[in-house]
């Protein structure tokens, strides 16, 4: 039996939900094979991928762009 999403996360959920089938619905179709306990972390996972492989997209600065990889990269090395 799957856990119950906290309210907290929800609203990132949605985010990572509406991200993945804006950008990229060949990740979220997958995502309903997955069991329902697995299904937030592999689209969070998902749309973090989306976000960086977008950051070239949308910097027109190369310097800019190296900040917001490392700024992703400390908010994830904060998870651990």
């Amino acid at each position: 039996m799957a856990l119950p999403i906290p309210a907290s996360l929800q609203k990132s959920l949605q985010y990572a939900t509406a991200l993945l089938r804006r950008t990229d619905l060949d990740a979220l179709y997958p995502s309903y094979f997955y069991p329902t306990s697995a299904r937030p972390a592999y689209l969070a996972l998902r749309a973090l991928n989306v976000e960086l492989g977008s950051i070239d997209d949308q910097v027109s600065n190369a310097v800019v762009g190296r900040m917001r990889f490392q700024r992703s990269e400390e908010h994830t090395s904060e998870l651990q």
